[in-house]
């Protein structure tokens, strides 16, 4: 068994490293995903801490939430200290379920949750910052500015570089991402079992 981790800023190419991963056989546990379940688990303890200006149809609202925390960086923090713990949590409860398989977390923000500590590897996937914008826009339909500030948050959190055992850019053509991926993955593979 292997547990990579991966990560790198928003509209990198994160999911895409994982579609791949999920296709040689990985079982992906994403942080994002937990982190919408966090909102469902701990709805009551965030409307608390964030008013009922968040909800929408009974629901938190993301957008409406994101709006208040991208924002201001000391609510950020407070949604943080009640997200994270739940999503490290999670994630340990899956590993532990998982034990037979190879992993990989897809995780933006991996060390501030503290998710790096499970993983025997990191891949940073990481693309210039006009990439960043054009990718975020087209797939997200966010404006410019709010792109920056997500991007500017994360860079905060995450030392991408410098704790990543193996680094892609991702700017050119998904075929080149992948059998960079690839590379990778063989050697990693090849590591394992050594």
């Amino acid at each position: 068994m292997i547990i990579l981790g991966v990560t790198g800023p928003f509209a990198s190419g994160k999911s895409l490293a994982c579609d791949y991963l999920r296709s040689i056989g990985f079982f992906e546990i994403d942080a994002d995903k937990i982190g919408k379940e966090a909102l469902l688990e701990l709805k009551d303890k965030i409307v608390n801490e964030f008013g009922n200006s968040i909800i929408e149809n009974n629901e938190i609202n993301p957008k409406k939430l994101g709006n208040i925390v991208f924002e201001d960086e000391k609510m950020m923090e407070r949604l943080n200290s009640i997200v994270h713990p739940f999503i490290k949590g999670r994630v340990r409860d899956i590993i532990d379920k998982n034990k037979d398989k190879d992993i990989v977390i897809n995780a933006a923000i991996m060390f501030k949750i503290g998710l790096n500590e499970f993983v025997d590897r990191i891949i940073t996937i990481f693309a210039d910052e006009e990439t960043l914008i054009n990718r975020g826009q087209e797939r997200n339909g966010f404006s410019r500015e709010r792109i920056l500030k997500i991007i500017n948050m994360q860079k905060k959190y995450n030392d991408y570089l410098n704790q990543a055992d193996y680094i892609i850019m991702n700017n050119s053509s998904k075929e080149k991402f992948l059998k960079k991926m690839d590379k990778i993955v063989r050697r990693l593979q090849n590591d394992n079992r050594g």
